[in-house]
């Protein structure tokens, strides 16, 4: 009778624990790894507990020591089920139905068993087979994202949609997590998912990538800087080619790690890191490809094209919005009128941004522009329009950025109806923030006319826009061909100077030292100030085509010279500079090097004061080689 009990208690506990074993990998079955793992320790339960009562009966004395032993050697025929002993030997007390009935079930547990320890190995070496393939293979280019997530999926899936990255392009995803969905993301951009620390990957890659371009886009700003900062420990001595490393600055200002490179003393030849503020990168990016001065209005009391903006809400793009209209705008010929509506009060962070900042500036040399913030404005109320109605009625260019999509598309769809109503003509266009780029898929032809959805996931993480890709390729290109003029200006006056010269011979020729672009755009302070200039060199050869003049009209011409360096002046205020008391800044006390710490600068004055040899430096020497390269690009 109580064999009977024990065979009947250990079949029905064991159907228990199978059962509760497939359960548990269903409820799992999104972290594959961990459901295997569960799913048999329960399954192992339910062999043991099975096999148990046929081990017990073979004692032939029911002693504690007996018991003890049945229950290791129970657990032992568990796990050397792969050898085809367990059960088979087993003698089942019970009847025959009760026998086929228990040795159906303890077949499926052993089953189970199996599956769910192959899985659990398999998933367990999945990522060391993944980084070993992706070790093993060459690649010309390898992307590397250091976590997975929205950001760095969007990024993967503008790489693979690019015709240029073919089969001989890896990319690769470190991921902890190494979670089923992540896996199947993975698979789905033909993409590595590894559990790997990416400098120890990059170390590995290094010897056998051409180009390797590295993305730390991670939860926090001090998590990225945290993998920077392990990046920059690699030994790169050994690097086939140039690896590009694009770090994500979420809350302070690229200039604040402007030294980072230098003062980790990083081969310039080797690893390049460019430090990304995406929404800055975005308003770039947005300015080179849709032109403010296409759309103007004539001021006829002093001969100017007004651009004529409005801009609704106060958040990172919309301020970077700003910043990068008061220098792209200081161009011959034009005037830009900024007219902010802000649902708060942000006047002082505007400040704080730019602290040179002026509600108007009208002095040919120093800046002309004028900026007019509108506090407190309910977006929700006739308050809106009549705000345009009275400030910018006839807007050149608007840009929607409350923080909140509904409300963004809601203003744009009134003020475009305002805009209609009340002046004729379609000389303007709107720009809304909008995550979803397909909220206008289903709207009339007519409602959507002059108005363009920007500043989705999918539009500012995308890898053109991350990397500035066309801004670099043209700044790049121009670069290049101002260095191979300096060369040859360089060969010039080495002819020129004489041999008993030789000492002064450096001196004479620092002038026309050439520095390559990698060098050159590996401080950050340079690489942004020359993006600047090549935003505004493009639009700059298209007025001068428009105008009929030469290409040596910037180069020579005191007009565009001065406004180059109005351009200047006010690009340097916009990341945070400002002028302070010439006698402090020549001092010999203080160096380059603190005057950018300091975020000051001596020139930040009117080209009427300044010196010739300065006003020689805003003349920018145009061909028609770098004329070609933006029409290329365009």
């Amino acid at each position: 009778m109580m064999e009977s009990v024990m065979w009947y208690c250990s079949l029905i506990i064991g159907l228990i624990f199978f059962v509760w074993g497939i359960v548990t990998y269903f409820q799992n079955k999104d972290n594959r790894g961990m459901a295997f793992a569960k799913m048999s320790i329960k399954e192992i339960v339910a062999a043991w507990i099975m096999i148990f009562p046929g081990v017990l009966m073979q004692e032939a004395r029911l002693t504690f020591l007996g018991f003890i032993k049945s229950i290791l050697l129970s657990l032992l025929d568990v796990l050397i089920i792969f050898s085809g002993n367990g059960f088979f030997e087993m003698e089942i007390k019970g009847g025959y139905i009760f026998e086929a009935v228990y040795t159906i079930v303890l077949s499926l547990v052993n089953l189970s068993v199996m599956i769910s320890l192959i899985g659990f190995v398999l998933q367990f070496l999945g990522g060391f087979i993944e980084e070993a393939i992706l070790e093993s293979r060459k690649y010309e280019k390898v992307f590397l994202f250091s976590e997975m997530n929205e950001k760095t999926l969007s990024i993967a899936r503008s790489i693979r949609d690019n015709k240029e990255n073919g089969k001989k392009t890896a990319i690769a995803f470190m991921d902890s997590e190494q979670s089923e969905i992540n896996k199947s993301r993975a698979k789905e951009l033909k993409a590595y998912c590894l559990d790997v620390n990416i400098s120890k990957e990059i170390f590995k890659l290094q010897k056998r990538a051409s180009k390797i371009d590295v993305f730390v886009f991670g939860k926090s700003e001090e998590d990225n800087l945290s993998k920077l900062n392990e990046i920059a420990k690699i030994d790169f001595s050994s690097a086939k080619g140039l690896i590009r490393v694009y770090v994500e600055l979420t809350e302070t200002s690229w200039g604040i790690y402007d030294n980072f490179v230098k003062n980790n003393k990083l081969p310039a030849d080797k690893i390049l890191v460019n430090l990304v503020d995406c929404n800055e990168n975005f308003i770039l990016n947005d300015l080179f490809d849709h032109s403010v001065f296409e759309n103007t209005r004539a001021d006829g009391e002093k001969g100017r094209e007004i651009i004529d903006v409005l801009i609704v809400g106060t958040e990172k793009k919309s301020m970077e919005m700003i910043k990068s209209l008061l220098h792209l705008c200081q161009m011959p010929g034009y005037e830009l009128k900024i007219t902010v509506l802000d649902s708060n009060d942000k006047t002082a962070v505007i400040k704080q941004m730019i602290p040179e900042i002026k509600k108007s500036s009208d002095e040919e040399g120093d800046s002309i522009y004028s900026l007019k913030f509108l506090k407190h404005i309910k977006y929700d109320t006739l308050s809106l329009e009549k705000a345009v109605k009275r400030y910018c009625p006839e807007f050149t260019f608007a840009f929607i950025c409350t923080g909140n999509n509904i409300d963004n598309i809601n203003i744009s769809l009134r003020i475009n109806t305002f805009r209609r109503r009340e002046n004729n003509g379609d000389n303007y266009f709107i720009q809304v923030c909008a995550d979803n780029n397909y909220i206008m898929e289903n709207w009339a032809d007519g409602i959507r006319d002059n108005i363009l959805l920007v500043g989705g996931l999918e539009y500012i993480y995308n890898y053109e826009f991350i990397t500035l890709s066309n801004i670099e390729k043209a700044a790049q290109a121009v670069h290049e061909i101002r260095q191979r003029d300096k060369r040859l200006e360089r060969e010039k006056k080495i002819k020129e100077i004489e041999e008993k010269e030789a000492d002064g011979n450096k001196e004479k020729l620092e002038p026309y030292k050439e520095i390559s672009w990698i060098e050159y755009s590996n401080d950050e302070y340079k690489r942004h100030s020359v993006y600047a200039r090549t935003l505004s060199l493009k639009y700059k050869t298209k007025l001068l085509k428009k105008r009929g003049l030469g290409y040596d009209t910037l180069e020579k011409d005191l007009l565009w010279m001065c406004y180059e360096h109005m351009r200047w002046n006010m690009y340097t205020r916009s990341i945070g500079y400002i002028n302070t008391d010439k006698t402090n800044i020549n001092s010999e006390k203080i160096t380059s090097n603190d005057r950018i710490k300091a975020k000051t600068h001596p020139c930040l004055v009117s080209w009427d004061e300044l010196s010739e040899e300065e006003k020689l430096k805003d003349g920018i020497k145009l061909t028609e080689d770098i004329v070609k390269v933006f029409e290329d690009i365009q």
